[in-house]
């Protein structure tokens, strides 16, 4: 676990599947150039993109993935080999019309030949008023792990796209609260996420733990900082002298990233998901 890097989420896939009007949607910015000739996008552009309740991801596009390349784009299309490899989460996107299978089963083949198939999600875009019993069955096999039937354009499906982005906040903060409470030796009831503006976290007395999910925004040390600290409290609950001691001894020199969260844990804020 890179504790120093924000969560990057890349973008995956053929030439005009829309891969940059999605991030442009969610990020509420043009950060991708659109056009109307494939393949606008040369190399990868990657911009923040912000939830209303604190949770940050990279997210990244790459240029449309192409089987037969010319010398000017030798050098992007190698490169993409090198971003989905060091990316944690991969979105194949695809255009829920395309026929271009040959294409699209040289990105299958890609994902499992580098094994990546974990953390690959499959997205079909251009779905608005698609009826999804109708995708073909030739679909089917491109599918990893979830699909989700979105309109980047029209701005549609995008509520069930942002629920999983929250999933993931949940895994990386379970395992990070895991890790930690092996340290320490203790355990807790329940982790919850919740849309909070008044604190990053919490710790019941019943040891029920409780984050705001836009921490997920945040680079991972800040996120593992906090992690820290709430799981401390399972054993002091208190700011005593005691209490920073232990957060000391489990995840080392705190106060950086303590003034992080004070001073700018505020900007995350900044930009919206939907609406």
């Amino acid at each position: 676990m890179n504790k120093n890097k924000i969560q990057e989420v890349l973008v995956l896939g053929l030439p005009n599947a829309g891969k940059s009007t999605l991030v442009n949607t969610l990020s509420k910015r043009k950060a991708s150039i659109i056009g109307s000739s494939p393949n606008t996008t040369r190399d990868k552009v990657s911009t923040i993109v912000e939830f209303d309740n604190k949770n940050k991801i990279i997210l990244s596009d790459l240029p449309g993935f192409l089987e037969i390349t010319d010398d000017f784009n030798k050098n992007f299309q190698e490169n993409i080999l090198r971003y989905i490899n060091s990316a944690d989460q991969i979105l194949f996107l695809i255009d829920v019309n395309s026929k271009d299978y040959s294409g699209l089963d040289s990105i299958f083949n890609l994902i499992n030949r580098n094994k990546l198939q974990n953390k690959t999600t499959t997205i079909f875009n251009k779905a608005e008023n698609f009826d999804i019993s109708n995708l073909d069955k030739r679909m089917f096999k491109y599918i990893f792990n979830s699909e989700f039937y979105i309109s980047a354009y029209h701005k549609t499906g995008l509520d069930l796209l942002e629920n999983f982005l929250k999933k993931l906040a949940k895994e990386e903060i379970t395992s990070v609260a895991n890790y930690y409470c092996g340290k320490l030796g203790v355990s807790y009831a329940s982790i919850k996420l919740r849309d909070t503006r008044s604190r990053w976290g919490s710790c019941s007395s019943n040891s029920n733990l409780m984050f705001s999910w836009r921490i997920i925004m945040a680079p991972r040390n800040i996120i593992r900082y906090l992690v820290a600290h709430e799981v401390t409290h399972l054993k002091h609950f208190n700011h005593s002298r005691e209490f920073w001691f232990e957060v000391r001894s489990i995840f080392g020199s705190y106060e950086n990233e303590r003034n992080w969260l004070r001073t700018e844990g505020t900007d995350l804020h900044f930009y919206k998901f939907n609406g």
